[in-house]
């Protein structure tokens, strides 16, 4: 009986490299204590900051956080919008704005607002019993 070339080259290719996929134990790998790892090492993302002062309206919140940004306040800021939001905003010149108006989103408030030649974009969503801007972008 006579095995095709082909078949028999796999079959000796198997046998060859078999052995270098398997897994070898956990004790054969170089473990890291958790106790030494700093914090400034730790992957995990920050949480958003938590708002001081919710809004007692999604319009109430918006107006609030442009009226900080436009005075450079970012505390007053914080008070009324997420960590992420306040940063955003903050690298942005600030400037005139005028409202585009706000649509319901699933349980956010989205606001438009004219910024120069730009939309500034504003995600309100219910914080408690008050309103904080969780987002902010520009297009």
């Amino acid at each position: 009986m006579s095995i095709p070339v082909r078949l028999l080259f796999a079959l000796i290719t198997l046998l060859l490299l078999a052995p270098a996929c398997t897994r070898a134990p956990v004790d054969d790998y170089d473990l890291v204590d958790p106790a030494t790892i700093s914090p400034e090492a730790d992957p995990s993302p920050t949480p958003p900051q938590t708002t001081t002062e919710p809004a007692t309206s999604p319009e109430a919140a918006a107006s609030s956080l442009l009226a900080a940004w436009r005075a450079g306040d970012r505390a007053e800021a914080a008070k009324v919008a997420s960590s992420p939001a306040v940063d955003f905003i903050f690298t942005l010149e600030p400037g005139p704005t005028q409202s585009r108006g706000c649509d319901q989103v699933q349980a956010l408030r989205d606001c438009a607002f004219r910024y120069g030649d730009s939309l500034l974009r504003l995600k309100i969503g219910q914080s408690g019993a008050g309103w904080i801007v969780q987002q902010a972008e520009s297009f």
